[in-house]
């Protein structure tokens, strides 16, 4: 017995160490496996921090553990994250890997990964990284190239993972965080069926920007059956749940050898309850729906059923359905009441969008009592989209609080009044014939009053008034209040229609006066406690590309930030994705500023400003602390009493908070002052400590003329003369926007300004500079030289003594600095040139993509015209040859009968079967020709469409092609 558990001990010891050294002796082959198959197959950055195997976790396989696996684009994606998954585990047959048979993987387990599907505007998706493997490469591929790795999955699992499918060719996103997801079955059947289910805490979905579902928490069940031989993937009584609400569906999803997808699915709504549908808004289930009384019914149900390929869509059905509906929160005196909603969308299948139809013939409810209703029928929406709808109503905004339960502090004054109704087609828009087209009606807010949590202010609304034609839509009316902040408007906007519906351009003028407006009090507070007090946290704003405004304004006193302008007077553009400013006139500082300038959003990576600016009889000091460039460029102004004029020229990039960036600066300007007084500055400081001349620390100094230029991030200051009493200095040199400084003068100083001190600085100066040859003397007039360098904060200077008057040293330094100029102008040019070479050369290839695009899209449109044509043109030939034979059948017929009656019947039978010829031979042309009017109709209205496609193709290249 002894020797029994002996043995039993060895083999179990050895059987442990096995099942520890085992892994490690086959970790090299499969890690070099898993890397081989990568990048045999993946055109994608594929990386992993390291690979774990054991036996213990799911004996008697092999486990292994990948960290850190990530999986990063290549073109055209370059740089986007496919997947992240910090921890995958496998179990890998052990058999598999003993025999050096193809290794064999049973389960994988994804936890906490993000997975990031992408489709750009094209159709291309960042998924589609399988390498493409050439016809007679696979041929020609021996056997012992096939692949190391065999899929026998029995289980594959998801926990903890997060979920983005963003798609711009369908203008379509959704996020599902925290899914959990479990698969299991016999995927190495070729029939078989799985047992899905995934729950995801949060799903959002938008759609054309526009928000559908808000962070729903959702759950699916979905048993699948499977056909691999076919690739038929059946789903039977599978089940969503989105919050409370419950979907079924069923149906069929097929991968045939020709490479399309042929579906066919049915979905209904489980239950009929009324809160379950109540629960998919947002603002609805945030409260406890428990406590929520409801009453009537929702029924949601359609289809998709169809053939998906590059040729053909699948077709669908959408309705939805609530009848008598109502809910009640039990705290609250009113209900909302009579919620009845009809809706339904269609789509037959095909390629032909211009079959979508929508169709709500009934959206309404009463808010505590006021009827709100609605309605809309959408036909043709691509050839030529036809409306027809309405919205009537009234919200008493007062009462809301009635019926839904506010936050705390709000509670909304004032009333909404709609009563707009249009029908007509777009084509009568766009051809001006506007008596075509009914859109009518108004939109009134009227003594409105509310409390915003976002800016702090109270907002008020005496009156607004909109007012709708097809030719335009009417502001006449506007008195806005925010707190001490007023602003009244009126003015008009056209092209409304095909600017909301379709891709037309929106015109427009706006007349804003106000006598006291404060920018700064209508942007969100911000959250961060470290940014100082006047600080704003902004972002660039997007100019769209399809707007054309004017805007003139006379405000009496407008603040932005710390800045406060009045009698503001001038014109603003909105057109072509700039925002132009003509001829602005305002006070500010106690002088005059006058400007021009744009703000230019083309390129969509980095915004652009351009200004022209005179200003007049500026407080010198005050614009230090107020305009960020002088307060870069000109720090002097901190210390310097007086005021100046200065015309100014300048063109800048800006950053992500709309500030220049100072490095890309370029243009220039002149500057002048009244006198001034210069007190207490770093550099005066300095020279007067060298000079042992206190008196240079406090400068009455007469008017400054000077000219400047801004070239990479430099201000250059062209030369120019300083005065004070006797004392005169030629100046040049350059600041830099991060205060580093290169300055010389030449200054000449009376001999009689030197005192005791003085004169021993001096005197040393001239025996330095003799020692080293040169033969300076002292006259009545001394000439030096002051080289300034460091910062304007701390600044190195440097004294040497001048030569006779310094002319030829100014004339020097002026070489220099128009050298050194020169050479940054030159430079920039060269950049510049370049980047505009590289952005004409992505603006050609995008260019050519657009209008390739739109020749594919115009020609699809032709020919599917052409085809529909053909099929009208060939039925109508068909029903005519159909009518004439059965015409020649009758008058055939027609004829033997009469036959037997005698010859008189037989003749009178042959004219009449003769006039009947006649009038079917008739009515079978006016048949054909019908068609052919049809089918010629058909088709020119594709050519309109397809020109129109290929036309506004070309505008959109021409915009894309005005690079300057």
């Amino acid at each position: 017995m002894k020797k029994f558990f002996k043995i039993s001990g060895i083999i179990v010891a050895l059987i442990l160490l096995l099942m520890i050294i085992v892994p490690y002796i086959f970790k090299d082959k499969i890690v070099a496996v898993v890397k081989n198959e990568i990048n045999k197959n993946i055109n994608a950055n594929v990386d992993f921090n390291r690979v774990g195997l054991s036996l213990f976790r799911n004996f008697p396989d092999i486990s292994v553990r990948l960290t850190e696996l990530s999986v990063i684009n290549n073109e055209p994606f370059e740089g986007d994250t496919l997947a992240y998954i910090p921890t995958l585990h496998a179990t890998i047959d052990i058999m598999s890997v003993l025999r050096g048979d193809d290794i064999q993987i049973k389960k994988v387990n994804l936890n906490n990964s993000f997975i990031n599907l992408l489709v750009k505007s094209d159709g291309r998706a960042n998924w589609e990284i399988m390498k493409e493997t050439d016809e007679t490469d696979i041929e020609a591929t021996p056997e012992e190239e096939s692949s190391s790795l065999l899929i026998k999955l029995k289980k594959f699992t998801i926990t903890n993972s997060k979920f983005v499918y963003d798609d711009k060719s369908l203008a379509f996103y959704l996020l599902l965080e925290n899914v959990n997801h479990e698969l299991s079955g016999d995927l190495t059947l070729d029939n078989t069926t799985l047992q899905t289910h995934t729950t995801a805490e949060k799903l959002t979905a938008s759609y054309e920007g526009i928000r559908v579902l808000q962070e729903v928490d959702a759950e699916l069940d979905s048993p699948l059956d499977i056909d691999f031989n076919k690739f038929l993937f059946t789903f039977n009584n599978s089940e969503l749940r989105l919050n409370q609400f419950f979907l079924l569906f069923e149906g069929t999803f097929e991968m045939p050898d020709n490479g399309d997808y042929v579906m066919d699915f049915t979905y209904s709504s489980k239950r009929t309850d009324f809160k379950d549908f109540l629960s998919l808004i947002p603002v609805m289930y945030a409260t406890d729906l428990k406590n929520i009384s409801t009453a009537g019914n929702a029924i949601i149900n359609g289809n998709l059923k169809g053939i998906y390929n590059d040729d053909s869509y699948p077709g669908f059905e959408f309705n939805a359905l609530i009848n008598n509906a109502r809910f009640h929160y039990p705290d609250l005196p009113k209900s909302v009441d009579e919620i009845n909603i009809n809706a339904s969308i269609k789509y037959p299948g095909g390629i032909d969008f211009d079959k979508i139809e929508v169709d709500v013939p009934n959206l309404s409810l009463f808010l505590g009592g006021n009827k709100l209703s609605m309605e809309l029928f959408v036909r043709n929406p691509v050839s030529d989209l036809a409306l027809k709808g309405k919205i009537d109503g009234m919200i008493n905004l007062s009462e809301i609080g009635d019926f839904y339960p506010l936050p705390n502090g709000e509670n909304p004054q004032g009333k909404i009044t709609a009563n707009i109704s249009l029908d007509g087609k777009m084509s009568t828009i766009e051809k001006r014939q506007y008596e075509a087209f009914n859109f009518d009606g108004s939109l009134l807010l009227d003594s409105f009053i509310m409390r915003s949590a976002s800016i702090d202010k109270t907002i008020e609304i005496a009156k607004a008034q909109l007012s709708f034609s097809p030719r335009f839509v009417n502001l006449s009316h506007l008195d806005l209040k925010v707190d001490n902040n007023d602003l009244s408007a009126n003015g008009k906007l056209e092209n409304f229609i095909p600017y909301l519906l379709s891709d037309g351009v929106l015109k427009g003028n706006l007349q804003l006066n106000s006598n006291n407006f404060n920018i700064t009090d209508l942007l969100p507070k911000t959250e961060n406690s470290d940014l100082p007090d006047d600080t704003v946290a902004i972002s660039p704003v997007k100019i769209p590309d399809n707007i054309e405004f004017s805007v003139q304004a006379l405000f009496k006193k407008l603040i932005f930030d710390n800045i406060e302008l009045t009698n503001t007077t001038g014109e603003m553009l909105i057109v072509d994705q700039e925002l132009i400013l003509k001829r602005l006139n305002m006070e500010v500082l106690g002088g005059t500023m006058f400007l021009n300038g744009k703000y230019d959003t083309r390129d969509s990576t980095q915004a652009k400003a351009e200004l022209a600016l005179n200003l007049n009889q500026i407080d010198i000091q005050k614009s230090y602390s107020t305009f960020g460039t002088i307060n870069k460029f000109a720090p002097i102004a901190q210390k310097t009493d007086g005021k100046f004029n200065t015309s100014l020229n300048i063109k800048t990039l800006l950053d992500n908070q709309m500030m220049p960036v100072y490095s890309s600066m370029n243009g220039g300007g002149n500057l002048k002052t009244t006198n001034i007084i210069i007190e207490n500055f770093s550099i005066a400081n300095k020279i007067a400590d060298l000079l042992k001349m206190p008196d240079l620390k406090r400068l009455l100094m007469g008017p400054v003329n000077l000219s400047y230029e801004f070239v990479n991030g430099k201000v250059h200051l062209k030369p120019f003369e300083l005065s004070y009493q006797d004392i005169n200095a030629n100046t040049l040199g350059w600041i830099s926007f991060d205060q580093t400084i290169d300055f010389e003068m030449a200054i000449t100083i009376p001999r009689t300004k030197f005192g005791g001190a003085a004169n021993s600085v001096l005197e040393n100066l001239v025996n330095e500079a003799n020692k080293l040859g040169t033969s300076f003397k002292l006259g009545e007039k001394v000439n030096i030289t002051a080289k300034i360098t460091g910062t304007t904060s701390d600044p190195v200077v440097k004294i040497m003594p001048g030569n006779g008057s310094g002319k030829s040293m100014l004339d020097d330094m002026k070489k220099r600095a128009q050298e050194e100029l020169d050479k940054q102008k030159q430079k920039l040019e060269d950049e510049a040139r370049k980047e505009l070479e590289k952005r004409k050369a992505e603006a050609k290839a995008q260019s050519d993509k657009i209008l390739a695009d739109a020749d594919k899209q115009a020609a699809q449109i032709i020919n599917e015209a052409q085809k529909q044509a053909d099929a009208i043109n060939r039925a109508a030939q068909e029903a005519a040859d159909k009518l004439k034979a059965e015409t020649q059948k009758q008058s055939e017929n027609m004829i033997a009968d009469a036959k037997k009656k005698g010859p008189i019947a037989e003749a009178a039978a042959k004219k009449a079967a003769e006039q009947l010829k006649k009038e079917i031979d008739k009515k079978a042309e006016k048949l054909i020709a019908e068609a052919k009017n049809n089918s010629d109709k058909l088709v020119s209205e594709a050519q309109r469409q397809s020109e129109k496609i290929r036309s506004d193709a070309r505008n959109q290249v021409d915009k894309l092609m005005d690079i300057k």
